[in-house]
């Protein structure tokens, strides 16, 4: 069985208006059950009414779908006598529909027509699906023609056509869907469907009634005034398919028709390409003053293009659109003025990449957005912008706005925007307003309603005001904007030049010729407070853009006018540390101290020493007094840097006190960047300023570490009132480990130098370290040849034997204790570059006994070894020993032989030196005996099991 489908264009063009042919005869209720839709018996649904869909027949004008939906038209042609099916498809359904199969039809050509209105105007075209359609075997003929799916349709009358070989059955179809959209029941159509009609010819006499409805839809669309302007190849390939002499078969009739339904088609389609071609082509370019000649020639030469096919006019159209924005874009940067300078850069997110951070805002806004962007030139369209406005609210103005400094001249603000048809819509730049064209989120020069807009103005060198407005009065408005551009149309100041430039350098590097800093001959900040503020505003010249020659040359001369006192000492690093140069408040309330950030913490400056005499204990006999819970920063102010260097150790001294009524603080600490030192509560006391009796003040230091790099910043914090004064801040000296001092609250440190007080006696040496110590640092402290012994254990005759064994290393590591055989004795050595790795803990733990470190001076337990001076001694719980040593504390309250080198050592003295290879016998005490009985004993140095 061979059949074709000719349902065509042609067709649903005339579907408004269907004619029968003469020789049609009309098969309706020959092989239609309730064609006339008073009953639905013969008919199948998908399902009765539930929350998804409905469905249903009744009478026209009467019938409805659902109860709160309107009825069916009654008009002269649709009677109120008359029935027709009703269907809604809503909330995730395919599709809502009536199904009927035939008897055999014989073999001709069909005609099924049928009349379709929608009651229900809230409807989009994109969300719904055809049903409409005739089955034959594996054949469907569909109604592709949908206007009812639009919106709100009046009864139109639809056609599908198709052809029978031979005789077939055919399954009727008549409804509509979502397919997998889910939508809301507002928003779907109500179809009604009526006048459902079957008809029927011969084979020849259908085919040659087919080709003629294709011919008449062919002349009609070449005649349809909505048509003229399509003007190519469309419409000359119809015309010379119209004028074809008539077939005379059947395969010529369905060929031609083909042919006929195909051209009619690209014919109808073309109006599409040409129209949107129209649109761009029919104005002429905008006159922009600022644009690129090219670019203005590069438009009209796209403008004065003709396609000749819908292909041709739709690159046309996408020619012209591309090249009228880049007209604007070029406009927006001056392309077309020779000297034009882009400055937008001195706008701070003029993007809005960076959120809205930049801008002031007053009024309703919204986070940038993206999701709506502008299509640029070169077809780019992922930009991001500000969205402001308020949807839900009415009556509503936003601001946007921010300053930026220019040299004085002309200059042309241009941004991307859009708004609503109802908001009142300005960009204010330099004093001068402009409005905006506001279309809504459509079309634009730049789609979705996005458009060029630009503020011309002029500025004498004072700030500039960019200021965006937006006003409306109803609900729903909204307006976007970004991609500010700002460009200078002209120059109305001389600018610096090369020679400008090269005399500022100049002088920076004339000021720089010593650093700053803290060491002799180097000019430290106390005392060029003046100076450095010259040199910093030197620096933060950018020499990348463009500067007023007066402005360079008054921070050059300043800067070479200054004068600079070079150090004979180290100073004191913090300008003013003293409070000298700064007067005293007689109230309590903020205070401006130089060099300090402004904060509500700092409440007086104190410099009477009869109302407060502890003030007679400072040098500049002034302090701060502060709120307590409040961080002071210094550092942040310009001309008050702390010039410090990257990973260079510092010294931090001040005087810490609390204020009159008592009130001390229990927790200090100060904060160089990265690096946080606290104060010991119990060192801070009670004292108070107004104390006579007394120094009232305990003095702080503290060992801090930069690494800002040239821009360090010092915080102080205190959790109670407090006073401070004299803080000094200096390059901090060696670390000195002292074996008379407390040094359990040793920080870890890197690259530091370190000065290392213990003293060494020539012989055995217990030694523990917060450092690694290399070979030649070993060497060095202990002597050459000396020698490093750690322990180990052993169970011999069922006595536990310890022995310290030499090593083959000639390193010693942190906070691990060694005994050391000096070569030399010495008191004091120098580190240079060492890391200091503190244990809270330094021991070298064994089975049965424990090697322990010590950090400062410590009472030796009771029963627990030591050595000093050489010689190995057994504590009584009275013996001290200094930092950095170590002492044997055996676990358990065992019994242990030692052994250094497999030498006995003796509680009372004897050591290996005493010891040499003579044949002696010693027993593990240390004595000399004369014979050895069973036991282990020590001959020539080595034990020996006597069995």
């Amino acid at each position: 069985m061979r059949l074709k489908k000719l349902f065509s264009l042609a067709v649903a063009l005339m579907a408004t208006a269907v004619t029968w042919a003469q020789d049609w005869t009309d098969v309706t209720t020959t092989y239609i059950t309730n064609a006339d839709m008073s009953s639905t018996s013969g008919w199948t649904s998908n399902g009765s009414s539930n929350n998804f869909f409905d469905i249903g027949n009744g009478v026209i004008g009467t019938f409805k779908v659902r109860s709160d939906k309107a009825t069916a038209t009654v008009d002269a042609t649709h009677l109120n006598t008359e029935c027709c099916f009703g269907l809604e498809c809503r909330w995730s359904t395919s599709y809502v529909y009536y199904t009927q199969q035939t008897e055999n039809l014989p073999a001709g050509v069909y005609q099924l027509t049928y009349d379709v209105e929608n009651v229900n105007g809230s409807t989009t075209s994109a969300s719904y699906e055809s049903y409409f359609k005739v089955t034959v075997s594996s054949n469907t003929y569909s109604d592709t023609s949908t206007e009812w799916a639009r919106g709100k349709s009046s009864w139109t009358t639809h056609t599908i056509s198709f052809t029978l070989e031979e005789a077939a059955s055919a399954t009727i179809s008549l409804g509509y869907g979502t397919g997998s959209n889910n939508i809301g029941s507002n928003n779907t159509p109500v179809v009604y469907v009526s006048h459902l009609k079957l008809k029927y010819q011969s084979m020849l006499d259908g085919v040659k009634a087919l080709w003629q409805e294709a011919l008449d839809a062919a002349t009609n669309a070449l005649q349809d005034p909505e048509y003229s302007n399509v003007s190519g190849e469309e419409r000359d390939n119809l015309q010379a398919e119209t004028k074809k002499a008539e077939p005379t078969t059947q395969q010529g009739y369905e060929d031609a028709t083909a042919a006929l339904n195909d051209l009619t088609a690209t014919f109808t389609a073309a109006k599409a390409s040409y129209d949107a071609y129209e649109e761009v082509a029919g104005n002429d370019a905008p006159e922009l003053a600022y644009a690129a000649e090219a670019k203005r020639t590069a438009l009209e030469t796209a403008l004065a293009t003709t396609p000749t096919t819908a292909a041709e006019a739709e690159a046309m159209t996408a020619d012209i659109i591309s090249k009228l924005r880049a007209y604007y874009e070029s406009h927006a940067l001056a392309e077309g003025v020779a000297d034009a300078l882009n400055v937008t850069d001195v706008i701070t997110n003029p993007n809005a990449a960076n959120g809205n951070n930049g801008w002031t805002w007053n009024g309703p806004k919204n986070n940038p957005a993206s999701n709506e962007p502008w299509t640029d030139s070169d077809g780019n369209s992922t930009h991001t912008y500000f969205d402001g406005g308020n949807w839900n609210g009415s009556n509503w103005t936003t601001t946007m706005e921010q300053s930026v400094t220019l040299p004085a001249g002309k200059y042309l603000l241009t941004a991307k925007e859009r708004a609503s048809s109802n908001v009142i819509f300005t960009m204010e730049a330099g004093g001068v307003s402009e409005t905006m064209p506001v279309v809504g989120n459509a079309g634009g020069v730049f789609n979705r309603g996005w458009n060029d807009s630009s503020v011309e103005f002029e500025t004498d060198g004072s700030p500039v005001t960019i200021k965006v407005k937006a006003t409306a009065n109803p609900n729903h408005e909204w307006f976007s904007i970004s991609q500010f551009r700002l460009v200078r149309l002209e120059l109305h100041v001389e600018m610096a030049d090369s020679e400008d430039y090269e005399a500022l350098q100049a002088a920076i590097t004339a000021a720089k010729a010593n650093t700053l800093g803290f060491d002799e001959g180097e000019y430290a900040p106390y005392t060029n407070v003046d100076a450095i503020k010259a040199l910093e505003a030197a620096k933060a010249v950018d020499t990348n853009v463009e500067n007023s020659k007066e402005e360079v040359n008054n921070i050059t001369n300043a800067l070479t006018a200054a004068t600079w006192t070079a150090n004979t000492e180290e100073m004191n690093g913090i300008y003013d540390g003293q409070f000298a140069n700064t007067e005293a408040n007689t109230q309590s309330g903020e205070i401006n101290l130089p060099g300090w950030t402004k904060v509500e913490g700092i409440r007086l400056l104190v410099k009477n020493p009869e109302a407060d005499p502890g003030l007679a204990y400072t040098d500049g006999q002034a302090a701060v007094f502060s709120w307590g819970g409040t961080t002071l920063t210094y550092g942040e102010q310009t001309g008050y840097t702390l010039p410090l260097n990257n990973g260079e150790t510092y010294e931090l001294t001040l005087k810490v006190s609390g204020w009159r009524d008592g009130d001390m603080p229990n927790v200090f600490s100060v904060t160089l960047d990265n690096d946080t030192k606290t104060a010991d509560p119990v060192e801070l006391g009670v004292y108070r300023i107004n104390a006579n009796n007394s120094n009232p003040f305990v003095t702080l230091s503290f060992r801090l570490k930069a690494s800002a790099d040239g821009d360090s910043k010092l915080k102080i914090y205190a959790n109670h009132h407090f006073t401070i004064a004299d803080l000094c801040l200096k390059l901090a000296g060696p670390l000195t480990l002292d074996e008379m001092a407390d040094n359990t609250n040793m920080e870890a440190d890197e690259n530091v130098a370190v000065i290392f007080n213990r003293t060494i006696k020539e012989g055995y040496n217990t030694v523990c370290l917060p450092i690694d110590l290399s070979a030649d640092q070993v060497a060095e402290t202990f002597g050459e040849g000396s020698e490093i012994y750690t322990f180990s254990e052993e169970e011999l005759g069922g006595e536990t034997v310890i022995t310290f064994v030499k090593s083959d290393e000639t390193t010693i590591s942190a906070n691990v204790p060694v005994i050391v055989k000096a070569t030399q004795t010495s008191t004091s050595q120098t580190f240079e570059n060492v890391n200091l790795t503190p244990s809270n803990e330094p021991v070298l733990e064994g089975t049965n006994i424990d090697f322990v470190g010590t950090y400062a001076r410590t009472t030796v337990p009771g029963g627990d070894y030591f050595i000093s001076n050489g010689v190995l001694y057994k504590s009584t719980g009275e013996a001290n020993i200094s930092a950095f040593r170590a002492y044997l504390h055996p676990k358990n309250g065992n019994e242990v032989k030692l052994f250094i080198g497999d030498t006995p050592t003796s509680i009372d003295a004897i050591h290996g030196l005493e010891i040499v290879n003579d044949g002696a016998i010693y027993d593990l005490s240390g004595k000399r005996v004369n014979k050895a009985a069973k036991g282990i004993y020590i001959i020539n140095g080595k034990k020996v099991m006597m069995k």
